[in-house]
């Protein structure tokens, strides 16, 4: 393979030295220890967690209209006084610990 590209980055002394003896425990140039190491860790865990958590936000929200509804149609419910109104209260208190997941959720971005 034809090695033409160059990326220069700066490192200390005692990253460089890191890098030295990680290469030389593997018995590999510094070059070939970094295109390997970041190949084959090329995920970054940050980016990923933000994503992560922006997923799990909108689905949050989705589960939260989706208790909304349930909950409108509890309350219809008991209002002409059928007996399965009786779980609008777990309903309530369940839409809100998920109201105050998101909020966490939100504040962790």
């Amino acid at each position: 393979m034809n090695k033409n590209s160059r990326i220069t980055f700066r490192l200390s002394e005692n990253q460089h030295t890191d890098f030295k003896n990680l290469a030389a425990k593997y018995d590999l140039s510094i070059s070939d220890f970094i295109v390997r190491s970041c190949l084959l860790h090329h995920k970054l865990n940050l980016p990923e967690r933000k994503t992560d958590l922006k997923n799990c936000i909108h689905e949050l929200h989705k589960a939260g209209n989706n208790l909304n509804q349930i909950a409108k149609s509890l309350n219809i419910l008991v209002l002409n006084q059928h007996p399965e109104g009786i779980a609008v209260t777990e309903i309530k208190d369940s839409l809100s610990d998920l109201r105050r997941a998101i909020k966490k959720l939100e504040g962790e971005l």
